[in-house]
């Protein structure tokens, strides 16, 4: 009697722990299933929105919405490279934004993912990063990340990177660097986009020739100082500058010669502009 109630006993044991291992499985795939959509809905928003703008600032902005609904980070940054520096559009560290970042790429993390076009996961920075020339470098607060994960935001036009950390350690996965490559995708894309239409809307207030600012864009640009120095109370000057006897040129030596003598003026107007502002 004793042994088959022994039997019984280990055989609902059995079954009761069974069942305790189905239902922890099943609140775990929901878990995932619940985070797997909410990174589909992120980035599908993002990509929807990210098509409408052709501003650097709305695109940081869309980023920086993403991350918070999307990525449970202490840190994040947006950087883009500009020669041996990087000059970073968003940084976000444990609850605090800083502006106007500038950092040296010099053997850190982000010249890596520079420098190799490739994607960087690095679950726990308490083990030694063996990465040649590669040194941890510190943005934001003094806090070292203990997880950090980056990827490159590179095309024609784009060279940068989308970096987030965590103060603890395997705070990602790789479902995470999934969303923050696809983010870094489409974000490069729309960061390409504004650059090209800010091309477009520069040389259109450009003189083909001299390249310096055509009429309409010379009488918007003095509006807009008249306005500020009226709404500062300070001074303004104009100063005209002219070639003498410029019809001459063209006359005796024709168009091509005068459009010539144009753009040299020009460039020593610039030359001269530029040495009185030093």
């Amino acid at each position: 009697g004793l042994l088959i109630d022994l039997q019984e006993w280990t055989f609902h044991l059995s079954i009761a722990v069974i069942a305790g291992i189905i239902v922890e499985t099943i609140k775990q795939l929901k878990t995932q299933s619940r985070s797997h959509i909410r990174r589909l809905e992120t980035i599908t928003d993002f990509s929807r929105k990210i098509t409408s703008t052709l501003d650097t600032k709305q695109v940081m902005a869309l980023l920086n919405a993403a991350f918070q609904n999307a990525v449970e980070a202490d840190t994040y940054f947006v950087g883009i490279r500009e020669g041996n520096e990087m000059r970073l559009e968003l940084i976000y560290d444990d609850g605090e934004y800083f502006e106007n970042q500038r950092v040296s790429l010099d053997g850190s993390l982000s010249s890596w993912v520079l420098n190799n076009h490739q994607s960087l996961f690095l679950p726990d920075l308490r083990k030694e990063v063996i990465l040649p020339g590669v040194r941890l470098v510190l943005l934001g607060k003094h806090k070292t990340s203990l997880s950090w994960m980056g990827v490159p935001m590179h095309n024609e036009t784009v060279d940068g990177l989308i970096a987030i950390g965590s103060y603890r350690p395997n705070a990602f996965d790789r479902a995470d660097l999934e969303l923050l490559t696809n983010l870094a995708q489409h974000a490069a894309q729309a960061l390409h986009n504004t650059h090209e239409h800010e091309e477009v809307e520069l040389r259109a207030q450009l003189d083909s020739l001299t390249c310096v600012y055509n009429h309409g864009a010379f009488l918007r640009l003095l509006q807009q100082q008249a306005e500020h120095a009226i709404a500062e109370q300070q001074s303004l000057s104009l100063i005209m500058l002219d070639i003498d006897h410029f019809k001459q040129y063209n006359d005796s030596y024709g168009h091509l010669v005068g459009d010539e003598v144009d753009r040299k003026s020009t460039r020593l107007n610039s030359s001269h502009s530029s040495v009185s502002r030093m």
